[in-house]
């Protein structure tokens, strides 16, 4: 295990361009939520921090997408940072806190708890889909959105409709999109496994934890909990691994470089795990 960073602030999300390591997340002053972007420059265990900017409101999200940063806020602000973090557009595309934000081809796509919207790369305005309960969201293709709430749920960008293809037993966490293979974890400890062609769950683990991110990892499961602990899980053979005592609170975003595993945590340090 490896300190990176201990930030002044909280840590809700990690994403990763080739050697750029985005770390975004909150801090309260007082009753206000500011928010925090940090880019640092990785590369053979080596981490340097080259841009970082506070914002005027709490930031959960974001991910890359052609060299640039796209970040959502908890005003619903969108904002499409440059590497060294200017802005290089700004949008308000949302009436409540960005939950999630994500990316393939020429469409991006970002939720709220209310609507699902849909742009592109210019921060233009599509079309949205209303009455999306998202907490999560992937692009599974070029014309199909994955999102989860209170279910799991495919939204079809062309007709603009959804259908329901699984409901949740608890609260999800995190998910993970690998080829045709949908993850899911629960914060009560279940993790799901769903297959998109023929849209069924055929798998699910219980992990005797309280469950905040996950990340999959050939035929494991890399699992932050909420008492901070790292989870190595092999889901071929339904056993635990490894457990280590890595953060004094929620590891809130996993990422996996090829040689470790990167955690963000809230309570405000980024370390380094190597497997």
């Amino acid at each position: 295990m490896k300190l990176i960073y201990k930030f002044d602030w909280e840590i809700e999300c990690l994403a990763k361009q080739r050697e750029n390591l985005a770390v975004i997340g909150s801090k309260l002053t007082g009753n206000v939520w500011d928010g925090w972007v940090s880019i640092i420059n990785y590369g053979e265990n080596q981490y340097h921090q080259v841009a970082a900017n506070r914002f005027e409101s709490g930031m959960r999200c974001g991910a890359w997408h052609g060299g640039k940063l796209y970040v959502g806020a908890d005003n619903g602000d969108v904002y499409c940072f440059n590497q060294d973090l200017s802005i290089a557009a700004k949008a308000s595309l949302h009436n409540d806190s960005v939950a999630s934000i994500d990316k393939k081809g020429q469409n991006i796509v970002s939720a709220d708890s209310y609507e699902i919207i849909v742009w592109d790369q210019s921060m233009n305005f599509q079309f949205s889909m209303q009455n999306a309960d998202t907490s999560h969201l992937k692009l599974y293709d070029n014309h199909s959105i994955l999102s989860i709430g209170n279910d799991v749920r495919i939204w079809d960008i062309r007709s603009k409709e959804s259908k329901a293809i699984l409901n949740l037993s608890g609260n999800a966490v995190d998910m993970r999109l690998v080829d045709s293979s949908l993850f899911i974890a629960q914060e009560d400890g279940l993790i799901l496994q769903i297959d998109l062609r023929s849209e069924n769950c055929i798998n699910q683990w219980n992990v005797d934890h309280l469950l905040s991110s996950i990340e999959v990892i050939g035929s494991s499961f890399a699992i932050g909990t909420q008492q901070g602990d790292l989870l190595l899980y092999d889901y071929g053979n339904s056993q635990l691994q490894t457990s280590t005592a890595l953060h004094k609170d929620q590891i809130r975003s996993l990422l996996f470089t090829g040689s470790e595993i990167l955690t963000g945590s809230l309570d405000r340090t980024l370390k380094s795990y190597h497997i």
